[in-house]
């Protein structure tokens, strides 16, 4: 039997897949309209009274909540379309990542928690279920996982798939959609392309003056409001998805544009919620959204900023591509002391970063060796196009007495 997301069939209909949207959920919708700025208010209420978030943190979380319930079936007209990942990450732990976890578990729309899964399992499951995914303890098991990260990333989009074999005889290649919300715990923060995929919330621990409610103890009280939430949630997305569709938020300039995908479909429903809350969302998504460091083109510009500046140091047209490397690692504030997950970086991971400006070492006798080094010229035109600047000045220096060398020589 053909599998039915074959992807030899193209007479699949699109929308064939849609179902009843109440069908896809184990709640009723809330009886009667929902206000949306009543309803996040609530969303918020919630998440302070149980854990210490960032400045925006509860907000963001709110409307990631609800954006879960808005996402339809791979196939299906969308309302929405992107759906970012939520990161809950901390530096180490008892930071309240546990604590999130929980809520989320009993307010998204079909939650389903796991602190570890298989590659093959995990398509299947986003396939027949299309789960809100709560995955914890990612930093044990996922970082090193690249086909599963792959799969993950897929899955930021309505059309992302993966291809596999499957049918009777595993002989047929068949598109297994991945389209879902995905909420990820760590320690540390993830692998840089999943993590230009994410709202990030940063965790710290609380200090002892910062009081929330035992999380058993909430639950005790509060268990049946966390139920009228989702039926409230439900209501609302039923109400409000064809309006959340065609809105058109202003995003923040100071995003790129891959947070301003991220933040997109939460501004959509912050607009529809009234009252401030599009403009309190707008400043959360700029303070949760620092300049994205770990993205390889913004380490890669870095990287051209500290050559400048250790060539700006050094009155040297050229530098070992071993020395580069000594350099580079010995200031602790900079990503290269950790650049390979707690390593520092290598001078094949220089090479490979500035390979894409075309700069490349070439072989140099330095001291009756030949060495691997970097000439200060072949970055002239980098350091302009991408940092903005001239050249250095040893550049300038050099490039002077070149010409007076030349000119005495042609006298």
């Amino acid at each position: 039997m053909t599998h039915p997301n074959n992807i030899l069939n193209v007479n699949i209909q699109h929308g064939t897949l849609n179902m009843n949207h109440t069908h896809r959920f184990d709640i009723e919708p809330w009886a009667d309209p929902v206000s949306g700025d009543e309803l996040l208010a609530e969303i918020c209420e919630h998440l302070r009274s149980v854990v210490i978030l960032p400045p925006g943190g509860e907000l963001a979380i709110a409307l990631w909540i609800i954006h879960t319930y808005l996402l339809e079936p791979a196939n299906s007209p969308q309302t929405i379309n992107t759906s970012p990942v939520l990161s809950i990450n901390s530096p180490d732990r008892q930071c309240g990542k546990s604590t999130v976890k929980q809520i989320l578990d009993r307010l998204v729309a079909r939650p389903c928690a796991t602190d570890n899964i298989s590659t093959a399992s995990l398509y299947r499951l986003i396939e027949q279920e299309q789960p809100t995914l709560l995955i914890d303890e990612a930093d044990t098991f996922l970082m090193q996982r690249q086909e599963m990260i792959g799969i993950l990333n897929s899955g930021y989009r309505p059309d992302g798939f993966v291809i596999r074999q499957g049918g009777t005889n595993f002989t047929d290649p068949i598109k297994f959609p991945t389209w879902g919300a995905k909420a990820i715990f760590s320690i540390g923060i993830l692998p840089p392309a999943l993590y230009s995929r994410c709202i990030s919330i940063p965790m710290k621990r609380k200090r002892p003056e910062e009081k929330v409610m035992r999380f058993n103890a909430y639950l005790r009280q509060r268990q049946a409001d966390l139920l009228d939430i989702r039926r409230k949630i439900l209501r609302f997305s039923l109400d409000n998805s064809g309006a959340i569709s065609i809105c058109t938020p202003h995003l923040p300039e100071s995003l790129d544009d891959r947070q301003q995908d991220n933040w997109e479909p939460l501004l959509q429903i912050a607009t529809l919620c009234g009252g401030d809350w599009l403009q309190h969302s707008i400043q959360a998504a700029i303070e949760l959204s620092p300049p994205n460091l770990l993205d390889e083109t913004n380490l890669a510009e870095m990287l051209l900023a500290d050559i400048a500046g250790i060539f700006d140091f050094n009155d040297d047209d050229r530098i070992s591509s071993a020395s580069l490397l000594q350099m580079l690692i010995t200031d602790l504030t900079k990503p290269w002391v950790d650049y390979r997950r707690g390593r520092p970086i290598t001078q094949s991971d220089i090479a490979s970063l500035l390979r894409r400006y075309g700069i490349r070492p070439v072989d140099q006798r330095v001291n009756g060796k030949v060495l691997k080094c970097y000439l200060a010229s072949d970055f002239e035109d980098a350091f302009a196009r991408y940092l903005g600047r001239a050249a250095t000045p040893q550049q300038n220096i050099h490039r002077a007495i070149d010409v007076i060398e030349q000119n005495w020589e042609s006298s």
